[in-house]
Formats: structure tokens, sequence, C-alpha cells
């Protein structure tokens, strides 16, 4: 009797875990990273709309420009902000950080990588990689 259980629950489990990957699929197939567009852009299949503007793409390479003093001077406030004196040894290996530097490079408000009707999570993770590649690169 209790294997039955345990099989329903593990039924009960593979479905949810597919439903859960079909919802994964759905949410990436939605950015679009083709051949062209250009290095350090992240194109959205279907713009965002936030406070009557449209958002098509993020375009990130604004952070070529970024220097040490940029970071301590534009940066890190609004890390420190985000954080709310949750502070990390390595603050760059942070969402804080992430979105402190998307601030940084697409002159986009930060209420539209925090807030509900923004920046959507499976984009998020597409740009928090691209953003840590671009720190990570060999100069």
């Amino acid at each position: 009797m209790q294997f039955k259980g345990n099989e329903e629950k593990t039924k009960s489990a593979v479905i949810e875990n597919a439903v859960s990957e079909q919802e994964t699929e759905d949410a990436t197939t939605d950015v679009a990273l083709s051949s062209n567009a250009p290095e350090g852009v992240i194109r959205f299949k279907t713009p965002y709309v936030f406070e009557g503007n449209t958002i098509s793409e993020l375009d990130l390479r604004g952070l070529k420009g970024l220097s040490y003093s940029a970071i301590q001077k534009q940066m890190m406030p609004l890390y420190e902000m985000l954080s709310e004196g949750d502070y990390s040894s390595v603050p760059e290996t942070t969402n804080e950080f992430i979105i402190a530097a998307a601030v940084y490079a697409t002159k986009l408000p930060v209420e539209f990588f925090i807030s509900e009707n923004g920046l959507r999570f499976c984009h998020f993770f597409k740009m928090r990689t691209l953003i840590r590649n671009f720190l990570l690169q060999e100069v």
C-alpha cells in the first residue's frame, strides 16, 4: 500500500517537473540571441512595455567604457541600496551588482530590473551571464 502512495507522489513529481520544464522552455524561447544581434545586445521576441516605453532589447555594450572610477561613483551606491546592507566580499558575483551594471550600461531605470512588471527571470539570467562573461573576459 505504501508503495502505491509513493508511486502516486512520483507520478505527480514527474508531471510537475514536465510542466515546469515546458514553462522554462516557453520562457527561454522568448529571447532572441540571433547572430544578427551585435555582441553585448539581448533582443526580445516580445518587447516589454515599461512605464509607457517599449523596450525591445538590452544594449549592454555600455559596459565597455566601464572604469574603476565609474564603479565606485555610480554603481556602488546603487549596489549598496539594492543589497540593503547585506554586503558580499565579492560584490561582482551578486545579482545586485549585476543589476547596477545593467543600469549603468543600458541607462534604463533600476525599477525595470526589479519590479514585477519588468525584466522576466529568464531574461535576467541571460543578462547576468552576458555581464559576468564581460567581467571575466581577457583583456
